[in-house]
């Protein structure tokens, strides 16, 4: 029988610009394939660069909750193991826009995850949506901020 791995989508804070502005949220995708001493292990996919040149990565077996950075996340649904290789290949084929100011990590996740939704892959329809998910991000970040975390 294949088991299943939970998706979630994890967030890190990348601090504050030259100004002191906070800068948004690092977004990836966590695919869990095991746990070690209480905390998750898995594989970790995302866009890594800058605006000019930002670039897909996959991580394998890290975990994804011990960095001082991390800032919550969100469960968004199960896939098979044996469905990875073809996850991973959706995640290379998900477009990646340079050079474009309002365009980054975040709406890269939001387009991975619709992608596996549209084929048939078990993440819930809402967070599949930009809104859903940035709601439920939000709303992981600000219990992280009021120490429920």
């Amino acid at each position: 029988m294949d088991s299943d791995l939970v998706v979630y989508v994890a967030q890190y804070s990348r601090g504050v610009d030259a100004n002191r502005k906070t800068l948004t949220m690092h977004w990836e995708i966590c695919i869990q394939t095991s746990e070690a001493d209480q905390r998750p292990r898995g594989n970790i996919y995302h866009i890594k660069g800058s605006r000019a040149d930002y670039k897909f990565e996959k991580l394998v077996d890290r975990h994804f909750t011990t960095t001082g950075n991390w800032r919550g996340m969100v469960k968004v649904g199960t896939v098979a193991k044996s469905s990875l290789p073809g996850i991973e290949q959706l995640f290379r084929e998900v477009q990646i826009h340079t050079n474009n100011p309002d365009w980054g990590c975040r709406n890269w996740v939001s387009n991975a995850l619709r992608k596996l939704y549209a084929r048939g892959y078990g993440i819930d329809p809402i967070l599949a949506q930009w809104e859903g998910l940035n709601h439920m991000m939000d709303m992981v970040l600000k219990a992280w901020e009021d120490g429920d975390l």
